[in-house]
């Protein structure tokens, strides 16, 4: 095993599906995945480039309005922002990064 902590949700690669699907922070790791992928693209993406970016990063196909409404969401938390004149496409916020 590598130097994961016993209990560190942050990396979920090495447990299995069915106990994935019984976390309550799933959320918050699918969440922290959005702005992992944005990050790793650069200060702004599109809904197409972090569709791509989240399939390379995790394998797994999301649905647009999935990702679409929990980007909105991050957007009113305040951990991204919606690129003003640009429809559909976010950055990370000065609390995330940016």
């Amino acid at each position: 095993m590598t130097n994961i902590k016993i209990g560190d949700l942050s990396d979920l690669s090495d447990i299995p599906p069915e106990l994935v699907s019984q976390l309550t922070r799933r959320t918050k790791s699918r969440n922290l995945e959005l702005v992992e992928v944005i990050s790793a693209i650069g200060e702004t993406a599109s809904i197409d480039e972090i569709l791509v970016g989240l399939y390379r990063k995790t394998k797994r196909v999301e649905y647009r309005a999935n990702v679409s409404n929990r980007l909105h969401r991050l957007v009113k938390k305040g951990l991204l922002i919606s690129v003003e004149g640009q429809t559909g496409v976010y950055g990370l916020s000065k609390s995330t990064g940016a």
